[in-house]
């Protein structure tokens, strides 16, 4: 519990709506239950900081058993109305207000059906909603690499991708709106796509427009797909399908009901805050103007950001920053980079058909896919300017990119197409989910699992002690989960957890063992055909 990325402050947010039926403000405080819940239930350190009276995982684990269980015991007991003890003065505050409304208007009518449960119930409810709006976004990733020429023989292995993707995987399944984003980022991509393929009527671009307004009530970083709309446009008026009065009139058409969905939320922040985002630390970085933040591109170790952002997308563990050794990143980072050579090629072919033989549909949809993530990439850049600016370090937060997963997901499997080919391209990125998800299971298996159940902890020296058998001595597998079981909704106890787990690791061997018959197919030779 909490241990999402500011999962206590979504949750609070949700919660507040809920009850009082309106947004709260980025100054209110949260309800006192969670309150006293960050300080019952073990946390991040990086929660703890927002919390005087929190304890980390490392220190809940050396509570004697029976503060232990008097902790669980209260928690259990936490209900909406409960009143504690008197307001501190360091109080949490709603900071994730500062987020569009509509994954938290949504998951209120959730939260209002089992509002009467212990607020394990509520999150694992909440929690559950998220992901299966987050498995919406990794079909609709499927789609889209079935819409694109050069990845749609790898469409299925893309799909197998996303689902094995151990970063993602955590990101999705924590209580916070990136799933709803993905879904409704690729769900506009798609009606783009509706636009190409159909006869550019009115009706699509109004959808397109209304999907564009949804995906910015879901996040403001969707802010970064806004100039495909023009850019669909253009397009239209380059394959010769629209004169260029036309192609104006539904553009102003679809940016209007973008506008008239949107238009608002994003008003009010440019208003209240001075910045469109509306993000707090994007206001932190108001003082420095343009020409600071132009200055401090230059300043930058963008090194250091693209390592921090590719660590973080890959796999982060969590709040606690858990995290595996840097050659296991370096795998993934090499088959990017392969991709992205292939990728270099097979733009340098198709701008060259491109030339000889004008923009088709196929054309059309890559362009909105690659410039799509390339304009994603240059918001996740900005909010590596604003970072240096107001904390004076280099880095970037990669699981944003968890937004365009779908968008990546198109991409690798162009690049592999580029590189090895339309039917090798499929085995290509069928290799990459497989080693995805052999990742997936040493995280889970020999760093999370481990750490939540007070195996491992914190060195002195910031790092996670590596996982020794000594350490399952007198304890066992079943106390491995009856320790896992803290903290989690009544009846879902040891034998529950140990049958989820049996499902877990039946269901990824078999999504793996799929991939390695796609990676078979594509790299066996063709057996000849009789004449």
């Amino acid at each position: 519990m909490w241990e999402g990325f500011d999962e206590w402050a979504h949750f609070g947010y949700i919660q507040h709506l809920a009850q009082f039926r309106r947004a709260p403000s980025r100054n209110e405080p949260v309800s006192d239950e969670l309150r006293r819940s960050v300080e019952l239930a073990p946390i991040s350190a990086a929660a703890a900081e927002s919390s005087a009276g929190s304890l980390t995982h490392d220190a809940f684990w050396r509570l004697p058993l029976e503060e232990r269980l008097r902790r669980e015991r209260e928690l259990s007991e936490l209900r909406p109305s409960y009143q504690g003890e008197s307001v501190p003065a360091n109080v949490l505050r709603q900071y994730e207000a500062q987020q569009p409304p509509l994954y938290y208007s949504f998951l209120a009518l959730v939260y209002l059906a089992v509002q009467d449960n212990s607020l394990a119930v509520r999150v694992f409810a909440l929690r559950m909603v998220t992901l299966l709006i987050g498995a919406v976004g990794i079909l609709l990733g499927c789609e889209l690499a079935f819409q694109v020429p050069s990845s749609r023989r790898a469409a299925i292995p893309v799909l197998l991708l996303l689902a094995l993707s151990p970063g993602l995987l955590v990101d999705l399944t924590r209580i916070a709106n990136d799933g709803l984003a993905l879904t409704l980022g690729s769900a506009f991509l798609l009606c783009l796509f509706k636009i190409f393929r159909g006869e550019s009527r009115l009706r699509d671009w109004m959808l397109a427009g209304a999907a564009l307004g949804a995906a910015l009530l879901a996040k403001s970083y969707m802010l970064s797909l806004v100039p495909l709309l023009p850019l669909a446009a253009l397009i239209e008026v380059l394959r010769g399908r629209l004169r260029l009065s036309q192609s104006a009139g539904r553009l102003l058409l679809a940016v209007a009901f973008a506008a008239a969905i949107a238009g608002w939320w994003y008003v009010h922040a440019w208003q209240t805050t001075g910045t469109i985002s509306g993000e707090q630390i994007d206001i932190a970085a108001l003082r420095f103007g343009l020409f600071g933040k132009l200055a401090a591109v230059g300043k930058i170790q963008w090194l250091r950001v693209l390592d921090s952002a590719a660590s973080t997308h890959i796999w982060t563990g969590g709040w606690s920053f858990l995290v595996v050794r840097s050659w296991m990143y370096r795998v993934f980072e090499f088959l990017a980079i392969a991709s992205g050579v292939g990728l270099i090629a097979l733009t340098a072919r198709l701008l060259g058909k491109v030339y000889r033989r004008g923009l088709k549909i196929g054309d059309a949809c890559f362009s909105l896919i690659a410039l799509g993530y390339l304009f994603f990439c240059s918001g996740v850049a900005y909010f590596a300017v604003v970072v240096y600016l107001t904390r004076g370090i280099s880095t970037a937060l990669g699981w944003y990119l968890d937004g365009v997963a779908g968008v990546e997901g198109v991409l690798i499997a162009s690049g592999f197409t580029g590189l090895l080919g339309p039917r090798r391209a499929a085995g290509g990125v069928a290799a990459v989910a497989v080693i995805a998800g052999i990742l997936d299971l040493y995280t889970v298996h020999f760093i999370s699992a481990p750490y939540y159940a007070g195996l491992t902890a914190h060195l002195p020296s910031g790092f996670l002690a590596t996982l020794h058998p000594a350490s399952l001595r007198g304890i066992g597998l079943t106390g491995v989960f009856a320790r896992l079981s803290v903290n989690k909704p009544a009846g879902w106890g040891l034998y529950a957890l140990m049958w989820l787990w049996i499902g877990y690791l039946g269901a990824t061997a078999a999504i793996m063992t799929y991939g390695g018959v796609l990676i078979k197919n594509a790299f066996s030779p063709r057996t000849a055909t009789k004449v």
